[in-house]
């Protein structure tokens, strides 16, 4: 675990979106916090298997009448 923790901190694997925070919150314990606005808590999924913590976002598709297309959301 701390191989991974320290190798988040290299250029080539730092990853600067979402921003998120890890804190240590005891000898072997850890809390991660990402910045994910516009997500509600259905649209989110959290696994973690072999140690790898993987974190996926899907939005539902929102309408705006009949008819209209999302070409951008900013």
């Amino acid at each position: 675990l701390f191989t991974m923790l320290d190798s988040l901190g290299q250029p080539e694997t730092a990853q600067t979106y979402p921003p998120y925070n890890i804190e240590r919150t005891g000898e072997n314990a850890y809390r991660i916090s990402m910045a994910v606005a516009g997500f509600s808590e259905d649209e989110i999924s959290i696994e973690a298997h072999r140690n790898v913590l993987t974190v996926k976002g899907e939005r539902k598709e929102e309408g705006n009448g009949e008819g209209s297309e999302l070409l951008y959301r900013g």
